[in-house]
């Protein structure tokens, strides 16, 4: 028989007068294979689908499948079916430690020529090297049949039955086309998979990367469109913008007036296209250690380092960026606390009393951010705190605190002078209380004045002062300016 096209032998089983037609069996055949292969879930389930379907649509008793591993460059076992009614066992057990190499027994011969074989006689066939476990399981005939893909052999299959069956060229051309639709179901499945399995990793990466954003204690926000109007922001962003975790957080919004927060540099209003976010997008350059602050609605202010990069399409255009910052309040706090002792000690030491105090107050102030400053002295015969001097910061509108304040005592011990003074404590409070002179206190709630801090100023172990700070936005106390 040659091995360059499938044989030609017109078929023939006279055991069985009622024997479908070759028609009738060839697209019985193909009906059955193509059902196999549209209903199974998987490739070794619609391998194990085809073999039944192949073997029953044409009575034969054993279906083997050989897959082609390129590694090893053999074949080896794939899987295996058979009709409940026959004993295949000796012939079965060769299966797990048999594999074939190019040409070598029935499914090498068809691996390497690519076209069926059909073998009427498999003990009277010199070529086929399993003839004795063949016998031992009563089989007589074999057909064998290449599954291909882009002409390529992916696997074989091989059938056997007990009966002697002669070759059906008819038969065997068919089995050839059922060889190539397995083969492109195969290869479309296994594309299926890679894309599958492409997806997991994908969906998992994106996974630990949303994990990343959620738990990083950096502020990160991703620009979605050129113009910077859609952006989103994770979870440590949103905490230090104010903002949910939900909402667009871009200052280039047509609802950026909505935000509780503004973006502040050396105390004025930075224009959203200032913004490093929005100066990447536009020039499309890096942009690194820009120091902003963040104003709250709430007046509390936060100082942030941020950083920005543009994003890229496919074709190397902007498409938005990612920028990311971080909360650098406790780097600046002790920033401005070492500068406020440099000043403070430099007033102790060229100043007299009395300037010392006013640039004591200054130094404090302006190395803490603070709009106004107070020196109350404590008068213990009288039970009361003078003030002795004051400063402000200039063009802050406090001229009218400062008449206010100047020389004044207070005597009521709900004042936050008295109470430091009494606790000998720092004192840290959102408001001045309402028993420090009401006047004064609506006066400096008028002015936008929502913070205060106190501290005593001691001489041996008497409290003998108390400086007290005012100022527009809030801070988180501060434990490292407390102990200074």
């Amino acid at each position: 028989m040659s091995e360059t096209q499938p044989d030609t032998i017109t078929p023939c089983r006279s055991s069985d007068e009622n024997f479908p037609s070759q028609l009738e069996q060839q697209l019985r055949l193909h009906d059955e294979v193509t059902h196999a292969l549209t209903a199974s879930a998987s490739i070794e389930e619609a391998y194990l689908d085809v073999l039944r379907s192949i073997c029953e649509s044409l009575s034969w008793d054993l279906g083997v499948l050989w897959l082609v591993d390129r590694q090893l460059d053999r074949l080896r076992y794939g899987n295996s079916w058979h009709t409940p009614a026959v004993h295949v066992e000796a012939f079965e057990s060769t299966y797990p430690i048999t594999t074939f190499a190019l040409d070598v027994d029935l499914p090498g011969r068809v691996w390497r020529s690519g076209l069926p074989i059909w073998i009427p006689d498999l003990l009277n066939d010199g070529d086929f090297g399993r003839a004795e476990p063949a016998a031992a399981a009563g089989l007589h005939s074999a057909l064998s049949f290449p599954i291909s893909d882009h002409g390529q052999v992916i696997a074989v299959i091989e059938c056997f039955s007990h009966d002697l069956h002669q070759p059906q060229a008819a038969l065997l051309e068919t089995l050839l086309a059922v060889g190539d639709q397995i083969g492109s179901f195969v290869e479309h499945r296994e594309a299926e998979e890679q894309v599958r399995q492409l997806n997991h990793a994908l969906n998992q990466r994106v996974t630990e990367l949303q994990t990343l954003l959620d738990v990083l204690p950096v502020g990160i926000v991703v620009a979605h469109d050129p113009q910077c109007q859609n952006m989103s922001i994770n979870p440590a962003g949103a905490h230090m913008l104010n903002v949910p975790l939900d909402a667009n957080p871009s200052k280039s919004a047509p609802t950026e007036g909505e935000l509780p927060f503004q973006m502040l540099r050396n105390g004025r209003v930075v224009p959203p296209e200032e913004l490093p976010i929005q100066y990447a997008v536009a020039h499309g350059v890096p942009v690194r250690d820009v120091e902003l602050d963040v104003l709250h609605s709430d007046g509390m202010l936060l100082n942030l380092l941020e950083y920005a990069s543009p994003l890229y399409d496919e074709h190397s255009r902007v498409r938005g960026a990612l920028g990311v910052f971080v909360d650098i309040t406790p780097r600046k706090s002790a920033e401005r606390r070492l500068a406020m002792q440099f000043e403070i000690a430099r007033a102790l030491a060229e100043s007299n009393m009395v300037e010392a105090a006013s640039r004591t107050l200054q130094a404090i102030c302006e190395a803490m951010n603070w709009k106004f400053a107070a020196l109350w002295r404590v008068e213990p015969e009288t039970g009361s705190v003078i003030n002795v001097g004051e400063w402000h910061a200039p063009a802050t509108g406090l001229a009218e605190l400062v008449e206010a304040t100047r020389q004044r005592s207070l005597v009521d011990e709900a004042s936050l002078p008295h109470r430091v003074w009494r606790s000998g404590q720092p004192v840290w409070s959102g408001r001045l209380p309402r028993a420090d002179r009401p006047a004064r206190t609506e006066l400096a709630d008028r002015l936008g004045l929502h913070d205060a801090f106190a501290f005593p100023i001691w001489s041996g172990d008497q409290v003998i002062a108390v400086v007290e700070c005012l100022n527009d936005h809030i801070r988180q106390p501060d434990p490292g300016l407390v102990v200074v």
